[in-house]
């Protein structure tokens, strides 16, 4: 039986269930559900407070940089490098932002990974409870303290201060699968339920991972090789062995920036769209529940457009919203159409021109931005998942107007051997026809398609 109905949401154990039946069968109900949570104890200690004044703290005391695992906090006071360790003995860097003006937690995270690590504070309170804090911290540097708490994975009773200038700092903090801090100024309710986390589990949504790796790809680009030499976790030299040179990241100074800005832009498209939707149908958002797909588009494009000093500004100002794509009988919301057109004269706005007058190398090409809502549906998203057998990719063409497919792909339609996952094969042939309306429906030139999805793994 269900020991916590406001842990596990019984609509979410009756979703399970479904999609246990659907997937094995009616003997599936036979099977009792297991109500489990994880129980860790980590005694370093968590401060808590407004993220620029909590990290103004921590950069005073050193001794706390230390025991919290942190390397420095960056110039502008929102931001840090964690030093990390894996279980291996290696070491490894690892950067984390903050939104200004956020309540926030900072702490010290164990497990196979031991690292400095931010969280904004409601999220880190739907995982854990910091209880009575073992000490009460004040800029003033005058100390209370009180009996340490053991920690369990609940959300009772952490209280929150009002104060700017106070910090809490909690000598039991839980163990949490880190996921990078929400940059964005994003409200979240605190209803999770059962089978929101094991989709989120299952099908590895790490957005914020995934973003933030490029951009720290490309802020390596910006920096001297002697800078670059003095990290502990350098992760330029592997990706520039392992990406084509047909990409443009490297080599001409001025092209190469402006390969790594439209990749940039695309990249927070893409996987910030894929976040916002999946939080908003989870109630996540607050008051985004019902946001289209080009509300989630323009709120995304807005945003990044003023971040990171107006790099993308130029790139995003021109990107422009063509259709949604929809999945299944309740036309659920699978993705997003947008277009950039080319250009003929440099933009007078450019807050960032190139030195040569020129225009940037994405300024010289059409493109069609198809982004593709990776798993987010629970039962219906698991159960497509999940039929993992594969189907001949002729067969797929063969159920499409193959009639209306460019002729570079009729050659595949002779190669028995290709195979897709039958599952997604079935989601294609839902998404593909509404992509061509979609080019039909922009009738403009169109020198490249790019189709991104929410991780890797979609490609």
């Amino acid at each position: 039986t269900n020991p916590d109905s406001d842990k596990f949401s019984p609509q979410a154990v009756s979703e399970f269930q479904a999609a246990m039946v659907r997937l094995f069968g009616s003997t599936a109900t036979k099977c009792p559900i297991m109500f489990c949570h994880k129980k860790t104890v980590n005694t370093s200690p968590a401060v808590v407070g407004v993220g620029e004044d909590v990290l103004a703290h921590i950069n005073e005391n050193p001794e706390l940089m230390r025991t919290l695992a942190i390397l420095n906090v960056d110039s502008d006071g929102l931001g840090f490098v964690a030093d990390g360790t894996s279980g291996d003995g290696k070491k490894f860097e690892k950067h984390f932002s903050l939104t200004a003006g956020e309540q926030c937690v900072v702490y010290r995270k164990v497990g196979w990974d031991t690292m400095g690590c931010i969280k904004p504070l409601h999220q880190f309170l739907r995982d854990a409870d910091l209880q009575e804090p073992a000490i009460s911290m004040r800029k003033d540097q005058n100390l209370e303290s009180s009996r340490s708490m053991p920690n369990f994975d609940s959300k009772r009773g952490s209280r929150e201060s009002e104060d700017r200038d106070k910090f809490k700092t909690s000598a039991t903090v839980p163990n949490l699968d880190e996921n990078p801090p929400i940059r964005e100024d994003r409200d979240r309710c605190q209803s999770d339920t059962l089978m929101e986390h094991t989709t989120d589990v299952l099908h590895g949504h790490d957005q914020d991972v995934y973003r933030d790796y490029i951009l720290r790809l490309w802020a390596d680009t910006q920096r001297t090789p002697a800078d670059r030499r003095r990290s502990l976790n350098p992760l330029l030299p592997d990706f520039e062995r392992k990406v084509p040179d047909s990409f443009g990241f490297f080599g001409n100074a001025a092209d190469s920036e402006d390969e790594w800005v439209r990749f940039a832009g695309i990249s927070v498209l893409c996987l910030d769209y894929n976040k916002n939707v999946r939080e908003a149908y989870k109630g996540r958002l607050r008051g985004r529940e019902k946001d289209t797909a080009e509300d989630h588009f323009q709120s995304i494009r807005v945003w990044w457009k003023r971040e990171l000093d107006g790099k993308l500004e130029d790139f995003l100002e021109d990107v422009e919203f063509v259709q949604a794509l929809v999945r299944y009988r309740q036309a659920s919301n699978s993705g997003v159409v947008v277009y950039r057109p080319r250009k003929t004269h440099v933009s007078p706005n450019d807050k960032h021109p190139r030195r040569d007058g020129n225009l940037h190398t994405y300024d010289t090409r059409s493109e069609l931005l198809v982004i593709v809502q990776g798993s987010y549906l629970g039962a219906q998203d698991t159960c497509h998942n999940a039929t993992f057998w594969t189907q001949a990719f002729p067969s797929v063409l063969e159920a499409l107007d193959t009639r209306s497919i460019a002729g570079s792909v009729h050659p595949l339609a002779g190669y028995p051997e290709l195979m897709e996952h039958s599952g997604y094969a079935e989601i294609v042939k839902e998404l593909f026809p509404q992509v061509l309306a979609a080019i039909k429906k922009n009738n403009k030139p169109i020198d490249r398609i790019v189709v991104t999805g929410p991780s890797p793994r979609a490609g």
